[in-house]
């Protein structure tokens, strides 16, 4: 598995949202995070994360001006997800209001890019296999 240019990712759990810029070596870059605060609903949520979003897409242009920026996004996120619409399938009592929620839609909305969504478990699964404890047995 390899990128083609960068990529702005997010990991959105019950207690935080984590940002960030994944280079195409898989570097890391830009890393910020906030509080999820599940509770103030998931439109609002979504907002935040947006906002989130261009403050580290700000950052990398900043950062490094020569580099191309992200043109799409990806998101792992807590619950079950409908990969073709990016919509929550199921959420735990630690995303209320979730349940249904077009998250990929609003969030590309947000940032004026491609989002896709995809369970946390699975995004971290392939990249254990991509770059961690599996990838010598690829």
């Amino acid at each position: 598995m390899s990128l083609s240019e960068p990529i702005l990712v997010f990991d959105i759990g019950g207690t935080k949202v984590a940002a960030a810029i994944l280079e195409p070596d898989f570097a890391v870059r830009q890393r910020s995070e906030i509080a999820t605060n599940a509770a103030e609903g998931p439109e609002r949520v979504a907002e935040r994360i947006a906002a989130l979003g261009r403050t580290v897409l700000d950052g990398y242009a900043r950062e490094h001006p020569d580099r191309q920026p992200p043109r799409r996004a990806g998101v792992a996120s807590a619950g079950q997800i409908d990969r073709a619409t990016g919509t929550v399938s199921y959420a735990t009592f630690h995303l209320p209001g979730w349940i249904g929620f077009p998250l990929g839609s609003r969030l590309s909305a947000g940032l004026g890019m491609p989002v896709a969504v995809d369970n946390d478990v699975n995004c971290h699964a392939l990249a254990e296999a991509v770059l961690g404890a599996g990838r010598p047995y690829r």
